[in-house]
């Protein structure tokens, strides 16, 4: 499960959001679950550009969320679509906010 990460109450109940997470606020591990947070995500699409990896994970508990992320160094190692891995957000470095785009859609 995603983990629950403060709002300072400007996010409405069901409002899309985008979260902000610092490189080092999360791990991507490759197989089982190393860390009790982690849950587990399969990489839907990836492209490698130059230094970075642009992937898409999406949850095996919540198949309507779609995480895009930039992965960089070791985090990058063995990475491909479809490829099953376990993600690991540190909770207190991510930062909430409302999508703007999900306002316009209501």
């Amino acid at each position: 499960m995603l983990p629950r990460v403060p709002d300072e109450g400007r996010v409405k109940c069901e409002q899309p959001v985008s979260w902000v997470i610092p490189g080092g606020g999360i791990v991507v591990t490759l197989g089982e679950f190393q860390e009790d947070d982690a849950f587990a995500v399969v990489v839907s699409d990836l492209r490698h550009r130059g230094e970075i990896s642009l992937a898409t994970a999406e949850p095996l508990e919540l198949p309507s969320v779609r995480i895009q992320l930039m992965l960089t160094g070791d985090q990058r190692a063995g990475r491909a679509a479809g490829t099953h891995v376990s993600l690991s957000i540190d909770a207190r470095l991510a930062h909430v906010m409302p999508s703007r785009r999900g306002e316009r859609e209501r």
